[in-house]
């Protein structure tokens, strides 16, 4: 499991030109997963695949307009495939781990399995199916990819994912990952 930032959609062309300088409070926020199969060949392939939530039409002026004053707009949970991990603002946050196996874990044993592997994706989709799906950048209501993000990644892992704390460490995606 990861979590990566991309710029906010309509942002992509300044995301490019600023690199690293792109500030973080205009990035969008998703969790990755992906899964390693085994072809007929022998050779090991790797699918990966983006859950995330934004706004229905995040580039319409009554968006930004309802957002900023408090109020909340549609979302769409999206699920879709990717052509791999990114290495640029991407941090491995764990391996998937069925809440019950949580449950009954022992420390240090092998989490993850074939069939584990394969099961992530469907309490991804549960936890889509559960998420409230209005976004809201007030205090007191707040719902944004940010909290989303935290949510499934906690959901499929079991670890606490705070995206703050991850921000301010050194993306971790290309490391053993």
């Amino acid at each position: 499991m990861f979590l990566a930032c991309v710029p906010l959609v309509g942002f992509e062309a300044v995301g490019a030109a600023l690199g690293d300088a792109y500030p973080t409070q205009l990035e969008h926020v998703m969790v990755l997963v992906r899964r390693f199969d085994r072809a007929e060949s022998g050779k090991e392939t790797s699918t990966v695949v983006c859950y995330d939530f934004l706004p229905a039409d995040p580039l319409a002026p009554a968006t930004a307009a309802a957002m900023l004053s408090g109020g909340e707009v549609a979302g769409n949970l999206r699920v879709r495939p990717l052509r791999g991990v990114p290495s640029r603002r991407c941090w491995k946050v764990g391996n998937y781990v069925p809440s019950v196996a949580r449950m009954t874990r022992v420390p240090g044993a092998a989490e993850s399995t074939s069939s584990s592997r394969l099961d992530a994706h469907a309490a991804a989709r549960a936890f889509h199916r559960r998420y409230p799906s209005r976004l809201c950048l007030r205090p007191d209501r707040k719902n944004t990819c940010v909290e989303h993000a935290e949510a499934l990644a906690e959901h499929l892992t079991g670890n606490a994912v705070r995206y703050e704390a991850l921000i301010r460490t050194p993306p971790s995606a290309t490391k053993g990952g």
